[in-house]
């Protein structure tokens, strides 16, 4: 079957690296999240914190049920050794109670106690329990303070929601696009994938910038190899019918198919259709017919109505 190969080269060990390095929210997209549980353990010094963390965080976002209480067990140890970020991550779990009993009160305390020590992920997440009223008292003016805060500091997903904020002007702000598209701008070049996406359709239509199709590309790119598939379908559908560029069938390809793969229904009928016209290469041409197939039996109403033709 046709292929593609990802330009990213994002390891196991670039992942620990970040982790050693102080990023503790490195970018990559859901299957090189599941691939580094194979080899991370071999990499993993465990008689280092930072790596055993590294190592939790990745069981408990990418591991089965029993890969979470291996990360649950893991992060325990960690708060016993007052290992800062582990105070966080243990506010996640008990936030989200699955392998323990949720309790946001207790979360937002963890929350508190990692912001309080610096660590600014956790100020960003016992912001959005102020801002929410989970687990604490609903205060948006104190949760946006904090999310000023660790934007500052330079936290992506903390610049995202300064973005959000201004884009929709809500939570306090006026409603400024160009300022939105700031904070946009810093978090998609800090790596956040939903920032890179909108940050791209802005210069697509000139939202606040100066319209550039090769800015546009180059931050939907970015959320696209890295796994965004709002972004795979989209470039799938600028190269496919040439909006703004030439027309490549080998790239409207290949994002149709990284979309297809992250389970974009529209994604799967677009590459079956690809395949089974021979729009492009593939050693394996009835391929098609079974991106056809899945895609219909995911919804896809173009190719329920496609089948019944054939």
């Amino acid at each position: 079957m046709y292929d593609y190969r990802s330009n990213s080269v994002f390891s196991a060990k670039d992942y620990l690296d970040n982790y050693r390095r102080g990023n503790y929210s490195p970018l990559f997209e859901r299957k090189k999240g599941e691939m580094f549980l194979k080899t991370l353990p071999r990499l993993v010094r465990e008689d280092s914190n930072i790596d055993m963390y590294a190592y939790a965080v990745m069981l408990y976002n990418f591991g089965d049920i029993q890969g979470k209480y291996k990360s649950l067990s893991i992060i325990e140890k960690l708060v016993d050794q007052h290992f800062v970020p582990a105070y966080n991550a243990y506010g996640i779990i008990l936030y989200d109670g699955i392998c323990i009993n949720k309790n946001a009160a207790s979360a937002a305390k963890w929350f508190d106690k990692a912001a309080f020590n610096g660590f600014e992920i956790g100020k960003y997440n016992y912001a959005i329990c102020l801002l929410k009223g989970d687990g604490v008292p609903r205060d948006v003016d104190r949760a946006m303070r904090l999310i000023k805060e660790s934007s500052d500091a330079g936290y992506n997903k903390a610049q995202h929601a300064m973005g959000i904020a201004y884009y929709k002007g809500e939570n306090g702000f006026t409603k400024d696009v160009y300022t939105a598209f700031d904070y946009f701008k810093l978090a998609a070049d800090n790596g956040n994938l939903k920032a890179q996406y909108l940050i791209g359709n802005m210069y697509l239509d000139g939202e606040a910038c100066t319209k550039s199709m090769d800015k546009a590309i180059e931050y939907l790119r970015l959320a696209a190899e890295w796994g965004n598939t709002s972004a795979q379908s989209q470039l799938g559908d600028i190269f496919y019918f040439g909006k703004g560029v030439s027309k490549d069938m080998y790239n409207a390809h290949r994002y149709w198919l990284m979309a297809a793969e992250n389970g974009d229904a529209r994604a799967m009928f677009n590459v079956g259709s690809m395949i089974y016209c021979q729009e492009v290469y593939t050693v394996n041409p009835s391929s098609g017919l079974d991106w056809i197939r899945k895609a219909a039996a995911a919804g896809n109403k173009s190719a329920k109505d496609f089948l019944k033709k054939i």
